[in-house]
Order: C-alpha cells, then structure tokens, then sequence
C-alpha cells in the first residue's frame, strides 16, 4: 500500500462481530422466505374474483408444464393445456369480495375436488378453462404469471 494515501498503514478492525455461518444461512434463509412475494390477479368478466398466484417458477417446473403438455397427434404443445396447467400449478387461493375461499376449511384452488365437482369438469385443465370462461383469458392470465414469475416482457407459454 502507498504510505502517503490517507489511512495507510492503519489496520481496519470490523465494527461488528461476524455472524457464525448457521445463523446467517438461517437469517438468509428467513430474509428469502419473507420476501416472496404473491401476484393478486383480478378474474375478467367475474367481478370481485381475484386468483392468488405464486409467481415462483423453477424452469424444471416450467419444463415439466410443457411436456405434460405434448400433444400426442402432432407432437406440439398444446398451449391452453400448457396455461391452464401453470396456473392452476401456481394457483395460492381464488378470492371472492376479498374473502379468501374455502371448502371444508381447506382454501379453495383449481386442483380442489370440490371445485372440480362444482364445474363437472375431470382435472385442473378444465376447472382453469371453466373458471376463467374464454380460453383467450386462461392464455393471457398464463402469460402475466410467467412475466412475473421473470421470463420475461415477451413471455409466452406456449413456446419452447
């Protein structure tokens, strides 16, 4: 170290005691847990409905939408079934006039029997396409969660 700069030759003590490795994984730990976050989504065309979804999306997840999603006649995704499957995945609680649903004081989300029985439907793909109603807006609501989820402006569920 240059002796004519400032400070030099002067030792620099810490000005707090280091964490012990376990306690600061575990405040890391914590810190990650709180700051997740949760995307509220408005249901169009059904007023007072909000769709809770967690916008975390490992790629190994979203890689496993798509290939549950290969449609067996011409080997491409099948794009609704690929959206309907991401959100009902990441589906947290569907909400009506701020209240948070529930069957059986279990919360109310799209793989829910109660709710497939309600829309006479077999699986989540179908009780997606039947809450939400046009399959344009299971597309564009598929989209808005993997935007947030940080694939990107240009985020599109059906491409691979």
């Amino acid at each position: 170290m240059d002796p004519s700069l400032p400070g030099a030759g002067q030792q620099i003590t810490p000005s707090a005691q280091p964490a012990q490795a376990s306690s600061v994984l575990g405040m890391i730990m914590a810190d990650f847990k709180a700051s997740t976050t949760k995307l509220e989504r408005p249901v169009p065309g059904r007023p007072g409905y909000v769709v809770t979804l967690d916008p975390v999306v490992p790629w190994e997840l979203y890689r496993a939408w798509q290939l549950a999603s290969l449609d067996s006649t011409t080997g491409g995704v099948d794009e609704l079934a690929l959206a309907a499957r991401a959100l009902a995945s990441q589906c947290v609680s569907i909400a009506k006039d701020g209240q948070v649903l529930q069957d059986s004081g279990q919360v109310l989300t799209f793989d829910h029997p109660a709710l497939q029985q309600a829309f006479n439907v077999i699986d989540v793909i179908g009780a997606v396409r039947h809450f939400y109603g046009q399959d344009g807006t299971v597309l564009k609501e598929a989209t808005a969660l993997l935007r947030e989820a940080g694939y990107g402006a240009g985020a599109d569920p059906t491409r691979r």
